[in-house]
């Protein structure tokens, strides 16, 4: 009996040793991981699929009736912006660099997300599966440009305007289909007065950011008045 006995405890422990080294297994840990944050991968997917259609985006109209029957089911009308530079950073699990020329753009609900190139530990991919549930569910499409930029420049060898060209698509948020898209140009004024404070060159990079702006929100409400662009 005593032997019986002790078999059976010796079993008892052998087993917990052998979940306690799972537990701590490096490559089942991450897998574990990986499952966890599923939602997150399945997302930055989605964005890599946007971001391969960037490069042959032409502009084309929109569909209402996609549009408006996405209205219907969600009730969402905000549509989260992304450049095409800070898009392949997401796409990847890789936060947005500030230094971009349009990282003040992207909307802060993509910025506030959790990447999966962030998650060290079960509770950090809990967030991301959930921030990308969130994502979805709050949103039925994003809008992503394909451009190019010139900073404008200011100094004591005088003025150099900038200028934004570019092609901002409207995808399906959850498939990543185009929905349509339409051309994007801004350019600086070729006046401009500093405020107080200022420096010449802040005020060019400040009227230059502004008249972008003003040149996404005409784009995309031409592109539809059914949906509102959310820039950062």
């Amino acid at each position: 009996m005593r032997q019986a006995a002790f078999r059976l405890v010796a079993l008892a422990l052998i087993a917990a040793a052998s979940a306690a080294c799972k537990e701590h297994d490096p490559a089942t840990a991450r897998a574990a991981l990986d499952e966890q944050m599923a939602p997150a991968r399945t997302l930055e997917q989605t964005f890599q699929r946007i971001h391969a259609q960037l490069g042959t985006l032409e502009p084309g109209p929109c569909s209402d009736l996609t549009i408006r029957s996405a209205i219907a089911q969600s009730q969402s009308r905000k549509v989260p912006f992304i450049d095409a530079s800070a898009l392949a950073l997401t796409a990847k699990g890789a936060p947005v660099d500030p230094k971009l020329p349009l990282a003040r753009f992207v909307s802060k609900v993509l910025l506030d997300r959790r990447a999966t190139g962030a998650v060290t530990d079960q509770q950090s991919a809990t967030d991301a599966a959930f921030d990308a549930l969130t994502l979805t569910k709050g949103h039925d499409f994003l809008a992503a440009i394909r451009y190019e930029f010139r900073a404008p420049k200011a100094d004591d060898q005088g003025f150099h305007g900038g200028e934004l060209k570019g092609t901002l698509g409207l995808f399906e948020l959850r498939s990543g289909k185009l929905v349509c898209a339409a051309p994007v140009f801004a350019q600086s004024h070729e006046e401009i007065a500093a405020k107080p404070g200022q420096t010449p060159q802040e005020a060019a990079a400040t009227d230059l950011e502004l008249e972008s702006r003003r040149a996404l929100h005409e784009a995309f409400a031409g592109m539809t008045s059914e949906l509102n662009l959310d820039l950062g």
